[in-house]
């Protein structure tokens, strides 16, 4: 009679354990058949991070290495701005430190050398400081090979001297570049015309874009003479950066409630103000420097609609 009722118990417990591991096994291909129908690298990774050593994890890797593959290299040297939001770049940080399996690791690292030394094999080709920055930007670190000693050789070779610098900056016209030069050589013998010509592609900007009308400046009194002056007060809580392009091209940066006063020569202006706020527009207009002394005030106003 305990036979009997061992055995039963017995067979109970062999049944129970066999209706677990069918369900388990349910399971596992239900998401396998799902990763399958849909063709997508998000389900096969849902099957992995349920069962990463499941019955079809190698299936399971293998897709994934191969959707990722598959994915467009973005050249990143064809773009002024790229968002790598999507990319090949992104998704290899985040299978590379998701997965432990070594196979697939390994076969990871392998194809993204790959696809590294063609990015690179575009940045020699180019050879351009802004490829190289790109490239040192976007890329792994692990797969930087001598980017970073192609960057600072040619950095050095543009920057070395201030002739080689201006002639760099002339060819790429760039707000950015003329402001590298000044920053560099501020004693240079091109650091005035490099701020006119930076200021002039600032105000380019500013008036290329939505901007409120600057108040004009007030005439307080005449000036005999080819140059006026300006005095500029800050009444707003921000920084306040004033550009000037026409015959001088000139800036003037305030504190808060700061009071400057510039010199220019006389002529027609093209005048853009900005601040350090975001939710704060720019303003830009034209003004006539007539041989006097000028005042203006910068105010800010919130108005609702």
């Amino acid at each position: 009679m305990s036979r009997n009722k061992s055995g039963c118990v017995f067979s109970i417990i062999v049944i129970a354990v066999c209706i677990g591991s069918i369900a388990l096994m349910g399971s596992q291909w239900s998401l396998i058949r799902n990763a399958r129908k849909s063709h997508l690298m998000s389900d096969y990774e849902l099957y992995l991070n349920n069962y990463p050593e499941g019955r079809y994890s190698s299936e399971a890797y293998e897709s994934i290495l191969r959707l990722w593959d598959a994915m467009e290299i973005i050249d990143l040297l064809k773009y002024s701005s790229v968002s790598m939001s999507s990319s090949y770049i992104d998704k290899y940080n985040d299978l590379h430190t998701k997965y432990d399996d070594t196979l697939f690791q390994s076969r990871l690292y392998d194809k993204m050398r790959i696809k590294c030394l063609k990015q690179y094999q575009s940045a020699l080709q180019v050879n351009t400081l802004e490829g190289w920055n790109r490239y040192l930007i976007y890329i792994p670190e692990e797969f930087y090979f001598d980017a970073q000693n192609k960057y600072d050789s040619l950095y050095d070779e543009i920057w070395g001297t201030e002739e080689s610098a201006w002639k760099y900056v002339c060819e790429m016209n760039t707000i950015d570049d003329y402001e590298e030069y000044e920053i560099l050589y501020p004693q240079g013998r091109h650091y005035s015309e490099a701020e006119k010509r930076a200021v002039g592609l600032r105000v380019d900007d500013l008036f290329g874009n939505k901007h409120g009308d600057l108040p004009p400046m007030e005439k307080t009194s005449k000036r005999d003479g080819r140059k006026s002056t300006v005095q500029v007060t800050n009444s707003t809580s921000y920084t306040l950066t004033v550009f000037y392009s026409g015959n001088d091209g000139k800036r003037i940066v305030l504190s808060s409630h700061e009071t400057q006063t510039i010199e220019l020569l006389n002529g027609v202006y093209r005048i853009a103000a900005s601040v350090d706020a975001s939710n704060v527009r720019p303003y830009a207009g034209t003004e006539e420097i007539s041989g006097g002394n000028y005042a203006v005030e910068y105010i800010i106003e919130s108005k609702w609609y």
